[in-house]
């Protein structure tokens, strides 16, 4: 009992309110959050379940799977949350991306929609670390009833290697991914080395998760060179479909 009542007054002990917490209106997210600290790999999937019937894929991971991952960054940079519950949030949210997410996606789309990418591909790359690559799975899910394929980048990568994947990739758009909260410093500097190096291509940064609207982030991003800034990972599928057309060709690949 003493746990919970710093976990509701304390700031930084509020992930043991998370994890204890009995309430029964604990909304989705929050739900989904305390089976994954509490290393549950059999309750998770099924919140997920639970939930994709009535979010669909972009609610799920919007609003459910986004911030958990979000949940799970801030809680390790408080200190709060040690590196083996932080990289299972990771680990199994990839897994349910694969294993519960995309195969409902695949089942509802319509059998045109899964042939091979007609529409263009998007080179996907992680700001910092692992969250940010697994964020870009979740896009790649959203985009392939579309036509449009995600080519991922390893969030191991340095930025030279990254920006080397994309001169060698020539994709119709550059999408940086990076979840909140913190690394501006990274993404801005990402930013700067894509632009400087693409002048005119569609380069888009996803902020994606919980903490408001873009505000000074979406400045920050689009003077360091985005094309355009997103905090859900819905909007920014629908930005990667406005800017690239059908049978797109990246001008990249027009100037090779």
């Amino acid at each position: 009992m003493c746990l919970v009542v710093l976990g509701r007054y304390v700031p930084d002990l509020d992930v043991v309110l998370t994890l204890m917490s009995d309430r029964p209106a604990l909304a989705a997210d929050v739900a989904y959050y305390q089976r994954l600290i509490a290393m549950d790999r059999d309750e998770a999937p099924e919140i997920v379940e639970a939930e994709l019937p009535a979010r669909g894929a972009a609610g799920v991971y919007d609003d459910v799977m986004i911030p958990a991952l979000n949940y799970a960054r801030r809680d390790r940079e408080r200190g709060i949350l040690s590196d083996d519950p932080y990289a299972f949030v990771v680990r199994v949210s990839r897994a349910l991306v694969d294993e519960v997410v995309a195969p409902a996606v695949a089942a509802a789309a319509a059998p045109s929609t899964l042939a091979p990418a007609t529409r263009g591909r998007v080179l996907g790359c992680p700001a910092r670390d692992e969250a940010d690559e697994v964020a870009l799975h979740m896009l790649a899910d959203l985009l392939a009833p579309a036509g449009v394929a995600v080519d991922v980048v390893s969030a191991e990568s340095l930025t030279a290697e990254v920006v080397a994947q994309a001169e060698h990739a020539r994709p119709a758009c550059v999408c940086v991914a990076t979840l909140q909260p913190g690394g501006l410093a990274q993404t801005r500097y990402l930013v700067k080395r894509l632009r400087a190096r693409f002048a005119d291509g569609c380069l888009l940064v996803g902020r994606w998760g919980v903490g408001g609207g873009p505000g000074d982030d979406a400045a920050t991003f689009l003077a360091a060179g985005a094309t355009r800034a997103a905090t859900t990972l819905a909007a920014t599928r629908d930005q990667v479909l406005e800017l690239v057309p059908v049978a797109a060709v990246s001008p990249l690949a027009r100037s090779a």
